[in-house]
């Protein structure tokens, strides 16, 4: 799935919330003004994108490796995987693959954070697991980005929605995109097989990116 988050000029921010519930019992919500405190204790390597890291809580938690490919559980269900983030900045004609250019990791007692560096975008990666939440959220990813250029970046990801082995699963998800405004913003809800269950993945101000009407031939395409 990919979602678009336009880039400021200088700074701009973005959160990526992952929710399971009944179909019809999503909510999202605003975060402005989260203050990210940067004292206390840290652990901070250069990355090593063959490496695995977790940031696990009792609600949910993001496995992946250390170039911020990952995966993003809600206890028992697994959400969505191998997310993957592009930058395409205005006048710059390279679209910048971000992973490619993780440079470091750092563990604190409530978050897990990766910088990627690149000379026209520097991207952080910020995600916690926090201990009490809304019923259903499980974890949260923000990104802080500082871009010498406007541009957007695209978010790719694989939607799952599948439970713990040895739970039955039943197939691959549908995404439906549903808008909040028609200045734009919006959410992804995964519809599974069993109505009872469906996921949702959200980035303020996001825009979908290929949605095939239901004429189309069957293809694949991946969720942005």
């Amino acid at each position: 799935m990919r979602g678009l988050l336009k880039v400021g000029r200088w700074m701009a921010g973005g959160m990526l919330l992952v929710q399971c519930a009944g179909a019809q019992q999503f909510h999202t919500v605003q975060v402005a003004g989260l203050e990210v405190r940067e004292g206390g204790l840290k652990i901070m390597q250069a990355t090593q994108p063959g490496k695995p890291f977790t940031v696990a809580g009792p609600q949910g938690a993001v496995l992946g490796e250390q170039n911020g490919n990952f995966e993003a559980w809600v206890w028992p269900m697994k959400l969505l995987s191998h997310l993957r983030i592009t930058a395409e900045l205005k006048d710059y004609p390279v679209p910048i693959d971000v992973n490619e250019h993780s440079a470091t990791i750092s563990v604190r007692p409530d978050r897990t954070e990766i910088v990627y560096a690149h000379a026209a975008i520097t991207v952080r990666q910020i995600m916690f697991a926090p201990r009490e939440t809304a019923d259903g959220t499980g974890v949260v990813v923000l990104f802080q980005v500082d871009a010498v250029r406007p541009g957007t970046l695209k978010f790719e990801f694989t939607p799952e929605v599948r439970r713990m082995w040895p739970a039955p699963n039943y197939g691959v998800p549908s995404a439906e995109w549903v808008a909040k405004t028609a200045q734009g913003g919006g959410f992804y809800v995964l519809h599974t097989d069993m109505p009872q269950v469906a996921a949702a993945v959200t980035i303020p101000g996001a825009a979908p990116g290929i949605l095939p009407p239901y004429q189309e031939k069957p293809k694949t395409y991946p969720l942005e």
